[in-house]
């Protein structure tokens, strides 16, 4: 006897218990160190150097904290050790008309590529303002979103913090692609409109 699924209050659920262990507080100190560290003195130099933008300064500072709210949410809410030495090699997408089971893991699919959706913009918008990658401006946030997320992988593997899987790797560099591929339409956009 199948139940229904209701899939709406179990994405819900299983969002909020991927932010379990994130505090408000957390990405407040995390706006206020970049603002600090990078905004400011980015600011300042703005003033100095013609060869800076505020473009460039605010898309760092953006980038940055949301790099550091990406480590929040996959490693460091996470107990050292709790997942020792686990490694998953098979890509599971789940199925979204499967049973409770695979609904949860095509979830957890879309979740990782929402998490990376943001970064593959953000670096995308930030790779747009550098001439000497003019022509691998669609390639470059793609590269860097894969190596942040093998990063991602092998420090979790390292720290026993999470599993390293094949599948998460996948969804992050799929979300990585949505978020160049939104990031080049944008920017398209915006130097159409100015």
């Amino acid at each position: 006897m199948d139940l229904e699924i209701d899939y709406l209050k179990l994405f819900k659920s299983m969002f909020l218990d991927e932010l379990s262990g994130v505090y408000i507080v957390q990405v407040e100190i995390l706006l206020a160190v970049g603002a600090l560290c990078i905004l400011l003195p980015g600011l300042f130099l703005v003033h100095k150097s013609e060869k800076i933008r505020k473009r460039q300064v605010l898309l760092t500072y953006l980038t940055i904290v949301y790099i550091g709210i990406v480590l929040l949410i996959t490693i460091f809410r996470r107990p050292l050790g709790g997942k020792p030495y686990s490694v998953s090699t098979k890509l599971n997408l789940g199925n979204l008309f499967g049973n409770y089971w695979e609904v949860r893991i095509a979830f957890y699919a879309i979740l990782n590529i929402l998490l990376f959706v943001p970064f593959g913009f953000l670096v995308s918008l930030f790779c747009m303002n550098i001439k000497k990658l003019k022509a691998f401006r669609f390639i470059v946030p793609i590269v860097v979103s894969f190596l942040f997320s093998l990063s991602i992988e092998c420090i979790q593997l390292r720290t026993g913090t999470g599993i390293f899987e094949v599948t998460d790797l996948f969804n992050n560099t799929v979300g990585g692609i949505l978020g160049t591929v939104l990031g080049v339409i944008v920017y398209g956009i915006t130097c159409i409109i100015i």
